[in-house]
């Protein structure tokens, strides 16, 4: 056996042993004790006059979780930004006046193109400024964006336009900023970064515009995860369409 090997399979043994004891201090399943249940009483006893969400779930991720949210939108832009640097810069940028991949003339996607697409984005925006009310969010709502968005590049032939990659780059960014600006409104308010209470109006429970920063965030992760869809997309299909004309030279 070589030091590698050796290495290897001293690393594992050490750490399925301390997965092993980890797994082993776990409360039984099922089980009610009070040591393992203050988080779950304090989210569900007073999630509502804390955040202003009717939502749990949108009320933990983004307020109470809202940092975590926050890196883990940075950590869309990593992998977004690590996918084009393999990609290569001409497999995402494509020479301007290049033709589209093979021919499409379909009435039947044209009217997809022009009537459900709008619809489903309707939808998405409706599931991202009620994620406070009812189960959705910026995450959920921003998936349904996307795959309209890529429903729309498939009808039109994937078509190499700089436009659309330019407009989703600017719309990611933007995004992260924009929730990086609702928490510095804390620290502005003299409390914590990505604070909530007592920086914005929590509103009434159950309104459409209550939850305070809620919402606000919800927007920045929306648009985040849609154009993240779109720009990973677009890269893949161009990087392909690319190939694809370098093995037929």
């Amino acid at each position: 056996m070589s030091r590698r090997d050796l290495v290897a399979v001293l690393t594992l043994v050490v750490v399925g042993g301390i997965m092993v004891l980890v797994v082993a201090d776990m409360p039984a399943f099922g089980s009610l004790g009070p040591q393992y249940n203050v988080m779950y009483e304090k989210f569900t006893g007073r999630v509502v006059q804390e955040t202003g969400a009717v939502n749990a779930v949108t009320g933990i991720i983004l307020d109470y979780r809202a940092y975590d949210t926050l890196g883990e939108t940075t950590v869309l832009l990593v992998a977004i930004m690590g996918t084009m640097a393999a990609l290569g810069a001409g497999a995402v940028h494509p020479a301007a006046g290049a033709a589209a991949g093979r021919p499409l003339d379909s009435r039947i996607l044209a009217l997809v193109l022009r009537v459900v697409i709008p619809f489903t984005q309707l939808f998405g925006l409706f599931v991202i400024f009620n994620g406070h009310l009812s189960p959705g969010g910026g995450f959920a709502g921003g998936t349904i964006i996307g795959a309209s968005l890529i429903l729309g590049a498939l009808v039109s032939n994937y078509r190499p336009g700089r436009r659309a990659e330019v407009r989703s780059e600017i719309v990611e960014s933007a995004s992260v900023g924009w929730y990086l600006l609702v928490g510095f409104a804390g620290l502005l308010a003299g409390k914590a970064f990505l604070s909530n209470a007592g920086v914005f109006p929590l509103g009434t429970p159950g309104m459409p515009f209550s939850g305070g920063m809620i919402l606000l965030v919800s927007m920045a992760v929306g648009a985040k995860v849609a154009s993240t869809m779109q720009t990973l997309f677009l890269g893949l299909v161009h990087g392909g369409i690319r190939h694809e004309r370098e093995a037929e030279r």
